[in-house]
C-alpha cells in the first residue's frame, strides 16, 4: 500500500518509490495514476474495477508478483489498507503512508490533530452530527462528494446547530488546493471539488443544552406514548446493561427504542472512530407499527442508525438475531408464547431462551411493573440465581398552592450476568 497525496511524486517517501519502481502491478484509482504517471510507466496498471470485488479477485491472481495497490494519504485512516489487512493478513500488506488529510487540514488551521474528532461521513447518515456536535468540538470530516458539505450545512441549520463555523478544504496538498474560509452553515450553499474535507468548530454555548452522550436523556427527547423506560430507571437500566463499543445488545419489546438507542449513543462514545457503515450496534423488536415509526424517528433524532428495528413478535424475531452480548427486556414478557427448536410452542421462559442466547460475559437485564411479569421474575431468580431490585422513584406535583412527592410506578428490575470462560 502506497499513500499519494495532490502533490504527486513530491509526496512519496523514499521506500514508497522504490516500492512503486520495482511493482510488478499497481491497482489504483484515475486520479492517483495521474498523480503518479512519470513513476508507473514500467509497471502493468490496473485501475479499480466497480464492484471493487474483481479488482480483489485480480489481486489474488498475482499472488507471486510484486503489487502495489495507491490509495490517498494515509491508507489506515477510514482507507483501503483496512480492507486489505482484513482479507490478506497483517504479514503480506505493507503501509507505507503519506501526510493525510487530517494532518494537512490540521495543520491550516493551527488545530492541535489529537484533541479535533476525525471522522468520516463517507457513505454514512448525517444523523450522526448529533453525536458529534458537542459544545466546543472541533471536527473534521471526509465527504463523500461535490455537493457533501451543502448536505452537511444544510443537516447542522435543521438540528439547531446553525452558530456553528464552518470550512471546506479542496484537494488538500497538491498545487490546486483551497483552504476557504470561515462561514456559518447557511453560507454554504455551492457545490465543491469532489475531493473535500470539511472543518467544524462549535462554540463553547449553544442556543440549545446539549444532551451529553451518558445514559438518562430526558423522557422529552424520545417520541413515545407513554411506554417508554423512565429517565432514572433507564440510566440503572443502563449501567446494568454496560454498554461497550462494538458489542451486541437485543431489545425485546422495544417501545419507542429508548433503552437501544442509549446503548448506541454510549457505544459509539467509546469507539475510536466512525463505525463501519453495516454495522449494527443493538437490535429493537417491537410488534406495535406506532411504536415501529417512533423508533425510526428517535433513531433519527438522536444520531443512532445503527439500530436495526424487527416490527414483530418477540418469539418470531429470535432466530433472526445475532449472538448478543447483552439483552434488555422491556415489554413482552408475560406474553410470551416460547420457541423452540423444531418451531413448536415450548414451556421454558423467554428468561431461560435469554441466557442461553447471552455470549460469555454477557449481560441480562429484565424490567416488570405488572404482578404477572413480577411472579416470573421472581421464579427466574430462584432458579437461575442473579440480582433482584426493587426501584422506586417520586418526583415533585403541583399539588393546589403547594407541591408533593408523587411516587411513579416502581420497577423489579431482575439481572444476571454470565461468567467468562
Amino acid at each position: 500500500m502506497v499513500g499519494v497525496t495532490e502533490a504527486g511524486v513530491a509526496s512519496l517517501t523514499g521506500a514508497a518509490m522504490q516500492a512503486i519502481e520495482h511493482a510488478d502491478v499497481v491497482f489504483g484509482g484515475a486520479r492517483h495514476m495521474a498523480l503518479l504517471a512519470p513513476k508507473l510507466q514500467k509497471s502493468e496498471c490496473i485501475e479499480w474495477a466497480q464492484p471493487l470485488t474483481q479488482s480483489f479477485t485480480e489481486i489474488d491472481a498475482r499472488a507471486e508478483e510484486s503489487v502495489v495497490v495507491l490509495a490517498s494519504g494515509d491508507p489506515h485512516w477510514h482507507g483501503i489498507a483496512n480492507t486489505l489487512v482484513r482479507r490478506y493478513g497483517e504479514a503480506r500488506v505493507r503501509t507505507l503512508p503519506a501526510v493525510g488529510a487530517f494532518s494537512l487540514a490540521a495543520a491550516a488551521l493551527g488545530w492541535p490533530l489529537e484533541q479535533a474528532h476525525c471522522r468520516s461521513l463517507h457513505g454514512h447518515d448525517l444523523c450522526l452530527l448529533a453525536l458529534w456536535c458537542a459544545p466546543g468540538a472541533r471536527l473534521l470530516l471526509l465527504t463523500d462528494g461535490a455537493d457533501a458539505p451543502r448536505a452537511i450545512a444544510a443537516e447542522l441549520v435543521v438540528r439547531g446547530f446553525a452558530e456553528c463555523r464552518v470550512r471546506v478544504f479542496e484537494r488538500l496538498g497538491g498545487e490546486s488546493e483551497q483552504l476557504g474560509e470561515w462561514i456559518e452553515p447557511a453560507q454554504v450553499t455551492e457545490n465543491y471539488d469532489a475531493l473535500n474535507l470539511l472543518a467544524i468548530e462549535v462554540p463553547d454555548a449553544l442556543t440549545q443544552a446539549p444532551l451529553g452522550l451518558t445514559p438518562g436523556l430526558p423522557d422529552r427527547a424520545f417520541q413515545h406514548d407513554g411506554q417508554l423506560t423512565k429517565r432514572s430507571v433507564r440510566a440503572i437500566t443502563l449501567s446494568r446493561l454496560r454498554p461497550v463499543a462494538g458489542q451486541c445488545l437485543w431489545d425485546l419489546g422495544a417501545g419507542c427504542g429508548s433503552v437501544a438507542i442509549e446503548w448506541v449513543r454510549a457505544a459509539i462514545a467509546q469507539s475510536a472512530g466512525t463505525p463501519q457503515r453495516e454495522t449494527v450496534l443493538a437490535h429493537a423488536v417491537e410488534s406495535a407499527p406506532a411504536r415501529v415509526a417512533m423508533i425510526e424517528h428517535n433513531c433519527r433524532a438522536l444520531g443512532t442508525p445503527y439500530i436495526r428495528v424487527y416490527p414483530e413478535r418477540i418469539e418470531s424475531a429470535l432466530a433472526k438475531l445475532p449472538a448478543p452480548n447483552a439483552i434488555f427486556i422491556g415489554g413482552g414478557l408475560s406474553q410470551w408464547r416460547g420457541v423452540a427448536a423444531d418451531d413448536s410452542d415450548s414451556d421454558h421462559s423467554l428468561i431461560d431462551y435469554c441466557l442461553g442466547a447471552l455470549l460469555p460475559g454477557g449481560r441480562l437485564v429484565v424490567n416488570a411493573v405488572t404482578m404477572e411479569s413480577e411472579a416470573l421474575l421472581l421464579a427466574a431468580h430462584a432458579q437461575h440465581g442473579g440480582e433482584l431490585e426493587r426501584l422506586s422513584v417520586s418526583a415533585s406535583r403541583a399539588v393546589g398552592r403547594f407541591s408533593a412527592m408523587q411516587p411513579s410506578m416502581s420497577v423489579l428490575q431482575y439481572s444476571v450476568e454470565i461468567e467468562c470462560k
